[in-house]
């Protein structure tokens, strides 16, 4: 096989330093992608002689430098890092069902609309009216089993790096 190279480096936000979690980077010609872990840092083996460009995939954010090109790489290449300038908390969203205080079924189908941003939603649910926290899912729709008859209420709060959106806004 063909020797290969590391290209690796850290993406953070400018603000504050810290790294970011969860972002992709795509790496062109068929290289694949990396997804940065750890406190924002990443790492991807290249082919040995590998050109093209590694591209963040993040929309919540402008990057600098937008991409990285590189030409015929012949050793590994560290600290290709990125930083984040103006990263937004999730947008606002909605949930789609069911409704505070329902009572049918042994099952609950909890679903909300995707927030714009959101890395990861955190469900509460419960039978009070401030629930306390049941999972973390990057999903935007959860089944739980329930008991019939008794009111139910739940809220999602949406997060990532920047901050975090909550539906509803207040109470219930």
């Amino acid at each position: 096989p063909a020797p290969a190279f590391m290209v690796s480096g850290r993406i953070t936000d400018m603000e504050t330093e810290a790294g970011l979690d969860g972002i992709s980077l795509i790496f062109s010609n068929d290289e694949g992608t990396a997804t940065t872990s750890g406190g924002g840092y990443y790492e991807k083996m290249v082919s040995d002689g590998w050109s093209g460009m590694v591209t963040p995939a993040y929309i919540c954010g402008t990057f600098s430098p937008n991409s990285r090109e590189y030409t015929d790489i012949q050793t590994n290449q560290a600290d290709q890092d990125f930083i984040v300038q103006g990263l937004s908390a999730p947008a606002s969203f909605d949930l789609l069902g069911p409704g505070n205080g329902s009572t049918n079924g042994e099952t609950a189908h909890l679903s909300w609309a995707t927030a714009s941003c959101a890395e990861e939603y955190d469900v509460y649910l419960g039978t009070q009216t401030s629930p306390s926290w049941l999972l973390s899912t990057a999903t935007n729709e959860v089944m739980i089993a329930i008991t019939n008859s008794a009111a139910y209420y739940w809220y999602v709060v949406a997060r990532n790096a920047a901050g975090e959106t909550r539906s509803p806004a207040t109470g219930d």
